[in-house]
């Protein structure tokens, strides 16, 4: 850091990790934000950077001698770290597990976008082969058929990577709204929104028939006493029984025990 500058631009990153190859990049911008060219400077402050436990594992590394000697310069320290961390993989394991990359059934879109492109960066593929491999990568590891579908019926248009990935996270967009509404569990979309079948699920309940006011009243004797209609005196001519309904003549009617 320049002489007689008052603040420190950022923080210093602190490795409690086990990327180390992203943690000396961090240290690398800071050192760079804030003009630290000393190596002497440089090292001190990433032993300082280091927790405990990983400052102890320094230590064994390069035992007898200790980190803070002077005969250990800054990227001594950094080299035997990442030599230990992260040692280089072969490149034909490297392939193997890009390779075998699939999305888990919940995992988001991003997150595999992610993990696709990172695996790829231990691959060493050609600026001309890694679009390709990045895309069929992507399209083979997805388990959603619906995503696969939707991408391959644009493959002849756009088949660039970029295009797979915006087609996939529009399907899962598709797929979280299904859910939402319920048709991702009941398939029908006349029925209530839940999640869950048990939950605020809508019942088809079957209506009750309605008779219309009158209609139909008193027209069915009762079982046994259908014959036991009584013509008699009394009554009003060309009425119609209330119990039976099937004459029209004075009468009385048994059924209904009514008087016309």
């Amino acid at each position: 850091m320049v002489e007689g500058r008052g603040m420190a631009h950022g923080r210093v990153p602190v490795f409690v990790g086990d990327d180390f190859e992203l943690f000396s990049e961090q240290l690398g911008l800071y050192f760079h934000a804030n003009d630290v060219d000393d190596e002497s400077k440089r090292k001190s402050i990433l032993l300082a950077s280091l927790s405990t436990e990983h400052y102890r594992l320094l230590s064994d590394l390069v035992a007898p001698d200790k980190p803070s000697d002077d005969g250990l310069s800054f990227q001594d320290v950094v080299e035997k770290m990442k030599a230990h961390m992260a040692p280089e993989k072969s490149l034909q394991l490297a392939q193997y597990q890009f390779d075998h990359l699939a999305k888990g059934v919940e995992e988001r879109v991003a997150d595999f976008v992610a993990q696709v492109k990172h695996s790829a960066m231990a691959c060493k593929f050609t600026a001309g082969e890694h679009p390709a491999r990045l895309r069929d990568r992507f399209i083979s590891g997805l388990q959603e058929a619906k995503m696969v579908s939707a991408i391959l019926r644009m493959r002849g248009v756009d088949g660039t990577f970029h295009s797979a990935v915006e087609t996939a996270a529009v399907e899962q967009t598709l797929g979280d709204v299904r859910v939402i509404a319920g048709q991702g569990m009941t398939g029908d979309p006349s029925w209530g929104m839940s999640g869950d079948p048990g939950v605020h699920a809508m019942t088809h309940v079957p209506q009750a028939t309605r008779t219309p006011f009158g209609a139909g009243r008193g027209r069915t004797p009762q079982r046994g006493q259908r014959d036991q209609h009584h013509r008699g005196a009394g009554g009003v001519e060309d009425s119609t029984c209330g119990g039976c309904a099937r004459i029209k003549t004075p009468c009385v009617c048994i059924v209904a025990r009514w008087d016309i």
